[in-house]
């Protein structure tokens, strides 16, 4: 049933067991229509029939972090302030955001993996803490709900980013990433300037100055890039850090110390890949879908699955943009 399904046009992963094969044989005209929609994006795991035929394509895992990325023309195009012809960096694309909201708003405090919730609250779109008592630990890094947690790939560098302002300045912030295996034990990172198990770009740090608004960073390096000597985050305090090659799910860890007369506001937690493997200053093409992921078929290359899905599976006024992880 395989061999006629692949004679009808129709792909089939080497993991689609017989009442897969069967659904795609009563179901083929179905299947092709749904070329061209986000429907092969479609997977088993969020309710669907069958994995839609992009992930049948590349016979896509589990524990295999994969995006999927509508850009923006102002995201790729040459755009005073937003892109430019130099530059690969991914920072303020939405669409590779793997964190709990994409809008610039805060809208559902429910999403977010909050420790001591009571404190927390939203306000002017934005996520306040307040009233904290003294000594106890508040914001996001609650790690109990696995639901929380953010699968990634250990040979992908990511960026860690979010928008705060505090009322007063005091050394009590903290930023660090919970990290686990695919069986959920619990993993720590390593210090990407000495190697040393490290969990924290930084702890117990201040902001410069009280009720202004600062855009943080921390990089997450793949495990294996060799280490440096002074990676810092853009606040220019404390370290980047590395994955270990096990890494699959990490949780941000953004906390305050208690003091209960100052009033912290977060906004625009990220989490997403740190850069692109093409420019952001694109002249005069198409609108762009970027993918990135694990091709795990062998019987496509990457230049024949890229035409493939150009040809076959995206609407025709789209360019791809393709990261085919192979480490």
């Amino acid at each position: 049933m395989k061999e006629y399904l692949e004679s009808r046009d129709i792909t089939v992963s080497s993991d689609t067991d017989f009442p897969g094969l069967l659904y795609l044989f009563n179901k083929y005209i179905d299947e092709i229509g749904k070329r061209g929609t986000l429907q092969i994006l479609d997977s088993e795991e969020d309710g669907a029939d069958i994995d839609g035929e992009l992930f049948r394509l590349i016979n896509k895992g589990d524990y295999e972090d994969f995006i999927f990325c509508l850009m923006r023309n102002y995201e790729v195009g040459w755009c005073l302030g937003k892109s430019s012809p130099t530059w690969k960096g991914a920072e303020f694309i939405n669409g590779l955001n793997k964190s709990y909201e994409d809008s610039d708003d805060v809208e559902d405090l429910s999403k977010y993996p909050l420790l001591l919730s009571s404190y927390i609250e939203i306000e002017d779109d934005k996520m306040k803490i307040s009233g904290v008592t003294s000594g106890s630990e508040c914001g996001v890094s609650d790690v109990s709900d696995s639901s929380k947690r953010i699968l990634i790939d250990p040979n992908i560098d990511y960026e860690i980013s979010f928008f705060i302002e505090q009322s007063s300045i005091s050394n009590n912030l903290n930023f660090g990433i919970d990290c686990f295996t695919s069986s959920g034990g619990v993993l720590s990172l390593e210090n990407i300037n000495s190697g040393d198990n490290l969990s924290y770009f930084f702890q117990e740090q201040s902001l410069k100055i009280s009720d202004t608004t600062y855009w943080v960073r921390g990089v997450i390096f793949g495990s294996g890039v060799s280490l440096k000597s002074d990676s810092k985050t853009n606040l220019g305090i404390g370290n980047n850090l590395r994955f270990k090659s096990n890494a699959k799910y990490i949780v941000p860890k953004i906390t305050v110390i208690g003091s209960s007369s100052q009033v912290t506001y977060l906004s625009k937690i990220r989490v997403r890949p740190l850069s692109l493997n093409f420019s952001r200053g694109q002249l005069g093409i198409n609108p762009i879908v970027y993918i990135l992921g694990r091709n795990n078929n062998d019987k496509y290359t990457e230049s024949k699955l890229n035409k493939f899905i150009t040809d076959t599976l995206l609407p025709y006024k789209y360019t791809l943009k393709s990261n085919w992880i192979t480490e």
